[in-house]
């Protein structure tokens, strides 16, 4: 049996192991997925505890358009008019902007 202080601290590391795995699952996840509108077109996706959340979309021009990857994306003007380069796994750039994405994919920051 265990000592009371001992099993206390026992408990506190498990609970911090529990909430650590909880947070890495709910990170912003982006990858790149083909279109079917536009073959050779590959756009920003991002999933957040392994459901797809949706594109990642940016302001151009007057409208908030899906971010291509692929130089196919430029000509369609449904896609945003620069490409974006996924640099980590919730970070991308455009241009000189790099975004930061929120755990659940909603929302971003400039940094």
């Amino acid at each position: 049996m265990l000592h009371r202080p001992m099993r206390n601290a026992i408990c506190a590391s498990l609970l911090s192991l529990l909430g650590a795995s909880t947070a890495e699952a709910a990170q912003c996840t982006l990858t790149e997925r083909a279109t079917k509108a536009v073959p050779g077109c590959k756009v920003v996706v991002g999933y957040s505890a392994g459901k797809r959340v949706g594109e990642f979309r940016t302001q151009s021009g007057f409208e908030r358009k899906p971010v291509g990857t692929t130089k196919a994306c430029l000509g369609d003007a449904r896609y945003h008019t620069e490409l974006g380069k996924i640099i980590a796994p919730n970070k991308l750039v455009i241009g000189s902007t790099t975004y930061v994405l929120a755990p659940d994919c909603k929302s971003s920051t400039k940094e």
